[in-house]
């Protein structure tokens, strides 16, 4: 299964997901054994899950602020929680055997707005071993 996402906020609509629903899909793919893999895995036919558990595929697309945004403390960045990285960065946190996978396929001049931290917001999506797709620049 792919699931695929674009906006992550408050309110619920077409293209975004609310915070309390996106964390309510993760703790229902969890309670139903689902695992996340990496698209790049799955393309590969890489899938290493966990004998009883089923893979699953999280994308994010367009490159949005709500997906990764960096805030500052002292100066030094702090991923936003309410953030789709954020969140899955607490819900791997709380649970360990759901990894941090996932696939955000970024277009335009300014993925994920804050110039300043894009650098840093790419090479911790790698370092991650979550995956950075293209999605073109005008879709």
């Amino acid at each position: 299964m792919i699931l695929m996402y674009h906006g992550i906020g408050q309110t619920e609509n077409t293209w975004i997901r609310s915070r309390s629903n996106f964390e309510r899909d993760l703790q229902t793919l969890y309670e139903k054994g689902y695992r996340p893999i990496s698209l790049n895995d799955m393309a590969r036919n890489r899938i290493t899950t966990e004998a009883g558990y089923s893979p699953v595929v999280l994308t994010f697309d367009d490159g949005r602020s709500d997906n990764f945004r960096i805030l500052e403390s002292g100066g030094r960045p702090m991923i936003d929680p309410t953030t789709a990285v954020g969140i899955l960065e607490r819900f791997h946190r709380d649970h360990p055997d759901f990894p941090l996978e996932a696939t955000f396929f970024l277009h335009g001049r300014q993925p994920f707005g804050q110039e300043k931290w894009l650098q840093y917001k790419l090479n911790y999506l790698i370092s991650a071993g979550m995956d950075i797709g293209n999605h073109t620049l005008t879709h």
